[in-house]
């Protein structure tokens, strides 16, 4: 186990997938580095068994069940430097599991908000706002929640108090009030923001919009003058808006509180370095569009499209996103 942690580590894998072969005894561990998933270590499906165990208990997980999907997480330390280890398993027969461990360590990635200085600096300059709704969007693995906690930085550098809730809580950032759902302890997204809302915050960061109730929550939060930062997946910027409908938010409400959204995706370069392409929907244009259903706005695939065009990405990297 703590050679392939450390191998992981020393090769700056975002993940670790660990699954039994179903077909044949021997298995190969693979990491996904840069967004690739590269294979690894060879192991039996005996060893896998073992190690998948000892995870388990590490991560304070129940061990003897196996035929649920479980999730926990422990501290490892290397080379003085402290590491948080998110390990998700997954029922694959009767006998069989499987598991992926998702590296997070309290650093924030050297990767600007954005490739183009110019979207870096409009995200920067939303730290200037006392209230409004934020909402970083795209896929898994996209870096919004890094991009979120980014934000959250500008914020304590204006001396804002900061208060989240997450699930789990992926770094550990000075500065900000950090509470953990647990829903064992009766501590949800739903009566954590009741509670925070008490506590005189100016700044509220919410994980992840995940259901209407918690959607209806940060947009009250943002009405009571409030700055609320949060994560939704949705495609683009304006998937975002139609899922908030879906969610029950009206358009005025919209409106009234969404100050920016920002959809991103974290490409490779053609020089090996990791950089976001975001598109950014300020709050004119929200509203331009809640009004007339259409928007002046230059998507992720123009964006793509002129990186590409400059020799800044490559066409497979472009048509990975469906560009």
């Amino acid at each position: 186990m703590n050679s392939i942690i450390i191998s992981a580590i020393e090769r700056k894998a975002s993940d670790i997938h660990i699954y039994p072969n179903m077909s044949r005894e021997i298995s190969k561990i693979k990491f996904r580095i840069k967004g690739e998933l590269e294979e690894d270590i060879e192991l039996s499906n005996a060893q896998i068994d073992s190690i998948i165990s000892l995870l388990k208990f590490n991560a304070s997980i129940d061990i003897a069940m196996n035929k649920v999907p479980q999730s926990g997480k422990f501290e490892y330390l290397y080379n003085d430097k402290k590491y948080f280890l998110r390990v998700s398993t997954l029922p694959l027969t009767e006998i069989l599991e499987g598991c992926v461990i998702r590296i997070f360590t309290d650093e924030l990635s050297d990767v600007s908000f954005s490739i183009f200085e110019e979207d870096s600096q409009k995200i920067i300059n939303l730290s200037k706002n006392a209230n409004g709704l934020i909402i970083f969007s795209g896929p898994t693995g996209s870096g919004k929640s890094t991009s979120m906690y980014k934000l959250a930085i500008e914020f304590i550098n204006r001396n804002k108090q900061i208060i989240s809730i997450e699930d789990p809580v992926e770094k550990h950032i000075d500065g900000i009030i950090q509470m953990q759902v647990n829903e064992k302890a009766g501590i949800n997204y739903d009566n954590a923001l009741k509670s925070i809302l008490r506590c005189d915050p100016d700044v509220i960061m919410v994980g992840e919009i995940r259901d209407s109730k918690t959607a209806k929550y940060v947009v009250t939060s943002s009405f009571s003058g409030h700055l609320v930062i949060t994560t939704l997946h949705a495609e683009d910027t304006l998937g975002v808006i139609y899922r908030l409908l879906d969610l029950g938010i009206g358009k005025e409400d919209l409106s009234q509180t969404v100050l920016c959204i920002i959809s991103q995706r974290l490409v490779k370069t053609t020089n090996n370095t990791q950089q976001l392409v975001t598109e950014i929907l300020e709050r004119e244009q929200l509203k331009h569009f809640l009004k007339h259903n259409r928007v002046d706005l230059e998507t992720l695939r123009n964006k793509m499209k002129k990186l590409c065009d400059a020799g800044e990405i490559n066409v497979s990297e472009k048509e990975k996103w469906g560009y």
